[in-house]
């Protein structure tokens, strides 16, 4: 045997986790387990959302009604007309989901954080988001109103459906 170290070279990519870096946590807001965590449509492993449209870092501000609001710095993956978020890139899962369908992104003008921007829904939650740069806030906004304007073109309301199909009816019956 050779006194030579050996090299064992593997060609496979890194994963994931090792391509996005995970921040630092202070004891106030360490990963933990939560009540959402019960919730099955957020145990999505981030590592097994392939093909996505958009991915990286943003701050969301969390709060609402009662709770303070304050902004937290999340990982966020684009897929499929859903938004996930995650405290960091290689967590198993989500810290929580927007579906996104109904709703409409434009420039937060009502704060005083520079590169951010909203998605509003009338009668829903308006989630406010904030990009480290003005490129990053513009492939955001574009990225996630081109995924509005796709679901709002391929949703029909169920009141607009039964009116389709009644006047399909009504047309079959008068032919």
């Amino acid at each position: 045997m050779s006194d030579q170290p050996t090299c064992i070279c593997s060609l496979s990519p890194p994963p994931a986790s090792l391509l996005h870096p995970q921040p630092q946590f202070t004891s106030k807001d360490s990963p933990a387990t939560s009540s959402k965590k019960s919730n099955p449509a957020l145990l999505v492993p981030c590592f097994q959302l392939k093909d996505v449209d958009h991915e990286g870092w943003m701050n969301k501000m969390g709060g609402s009604g009662f709770t303070p609001k304050n902004w937290r710095r999340r990982w966020f993956v684009l897929k499929t007309g859903k938004l996930y978020y995650y405290k960091t890139s290689f967590d198993v899962s989500a810290t929580g989901i927007v579906d996104l369908t109904g709703y409409n992104i434009e420039a937060a003008t009502d704060t005083k954080r520079k590169n951010c921007f909203r998605a509003v829904q009338e009668g829903m939650r308006t989630y406010y988001f904030q990009t480290d740069t003005s490129e990053q806030m513009l492939a955001w906004m574009q990225k996630l109103s081109t995924t509005c304007r796709a679901l709002a073109a391929s949703y029909v309301r169920p009141s607009q459906s039964q009116s389709i199909d009644e006047a399909q009816s009504e047309d079959e019956l008068s032919t």
